[in-house]
């Protein structure tokens, strides 16, 4: 009887050996996975075509060590200061957006599609969940194209979700979720376009504020969402704040990877050019 089971013991001590060993395994690969994901987007982004379009006035993207502070770069720590990756700004760190740290904004190592982004988590009324810059140091754009990688995580209902206001201190110029789960634009002029939002759905567009001539390219690089030319109205492109209007009382909730914002509205090939960028980087579908 003892021998049984003391030989019983030695099974079980074997097995759960082999099971740490497994579980450490996976651990292991898991890492691995995860580090080759990065450097991967890390020189996908440092080889995109993005840096050599004229007319790029900020972009903000999540896989870089230049796009945060290191001590910030860290799943789940708050973020302070996200620097523009635009060659005429990186050295002197033009552009950047910021905020006083808070548990709104935070660093999320595995975002969307395993790449790094940032979280955005405000509510109503509360400052807290957007991050800023007052104005852009080329100056004011009265015509821009915008491309966003994004995430909505929780669509707040009866309002509005704005992810960006690149409007002035007198102005709004913004890019949002209405109550309806369509895709809201207001740069004087508000307009819903039926694209469909949802919770846990990843989405790249590429938004043209042309005033009556706008249009938005949705998951598409070659066709514009509607057939028709919208009008958003003339307000300029002249700050920036992510997460909510500038007043912080339209929160948006859910994940954000990537800004970049032209001064001019581009043509076909520069936008397919970033649109492949994007999908190669973020393992998205892209017509």
């Amino acid at each position: 009887m003892f021998y049984k089971k003391a030989f019983t013991l030695i099974e079980l001590a074997i097995t759960l050996m082999i099971i740490g060993i497994l579980i450490a395994g996976i651990i292991g690969g898991n890492k691995i996975i995860d580090s080759s994901r990065l450097a991967k987007a890390r020189m996908l982004t440092s080889e995109s075509v993005v840096k050599n379009i004229e007319g790029l006035v900020a972009w903000y993207e999540t896989s870089l060590s230049d796009s945060f502070n290191l001590s910030e770069a860290a799943d789940n720590s708050q973020i302070t200061k996200w620097y523009d990756l635009n060659p005429s700004s990186i050295v002197m760190h033009h552009n950047t957006l910021t905020k006083t740290a808070s548990s709104a904004v935070t660093y999320v190592k595995n975002g969307i599609n395993s790449i790094p982004a940032v979280k955005f988590s405000g509510s109503n009324n509360d400052t807290s969940g957007k991050i800023s810059l007052s104005n852009f140091y080329q100056g004011n754009s009265s015509r821009s194209t915008i491309f966003m990688v994004l995430q909505p995580t929780q669509i707040l209902s009866g309002q509005t979700n704005i992810f960006i206001d690149s409007g002035n201190s007198s102005s709004e110029s913004t890019l949002g979720i209405s109550s309806s789960n369509n895709l809201n634009a207001n740069f004087g002029t508000t307009t819903n376009i039926s694209v469909t939002f949802a919770e846990e759905q990843t989405y790249t567009l590429a938004f043209y504020s042309l005033g009556s001539d706008s249009k938005v390219f949705f998951n598409n690089s070659s066709k514009p969402f509607t057939n028709t030319n919208f009008n958003i109205g003339t307000n300029q492109l002249s700050g920036l704040t992510v997460g909510s209007n500038k007043n912080g009382v339209m929160p948006f909730n859910g994940l954000i990877s990537e800004i970049i914002i032209f001064n001019r509205p581009l043509q076909n090939e520069e936008r397919k050019a970033i649109f492949r960028y994007i999908a190669d980087k973020y393992r998205l579908k892209v017509s």
